[in-house]
């Protein structure tokens, strides 16, 4: 890997060098992700501190990387986050419909 922090949030992030250009680069990218899915299933590192991996942020291009992103136990997120980060528009959406505090204005 690259690089490996934990982000704003919490989140434990591993970053690979996005190879998608160079020749066999999506080759690398496949194996890559069946390897982290092995890995988030069986290391005993991932198993000790209850990792899960964060589907929105799994195998993701991003700025000349390829980003897996891993929740610990004690970060707590909104389980609708992962599908509103791949459907901005749709979060937007419901920011807007709801007042922006995704909460219904109904009583």
């Amino acid at each position: 890997f690259t690089r490996c922090f934990t982000d704003r949030q919490g989140l434990v992030v591993c970053l690979f060098g996005d190879t998608s250009g160079a020749e066999g680069g999506d080759v690398f990218a496949n194996d890559l992700y069946r390897y982290m899915n092995q890995i988030i299933r069986t290391h005993p590192v991932v198993n000790e501190f209850v990792l899960h991996k964060m589907s929105s942020r799994w195998g993701r291009q991003n700025n000349g990387f390829i980003e897996y992103a891993m929740v610990p136990p004690w970060i707590k997120m909104n389980v609708c986050e992962p599908y509103f980060q791949m459907n901005l528009e749709e979060a937007a959406r419901l920011s807007v419909h709801k007042g922006g505090h995704g909460h219904s204005s109904r009583k």
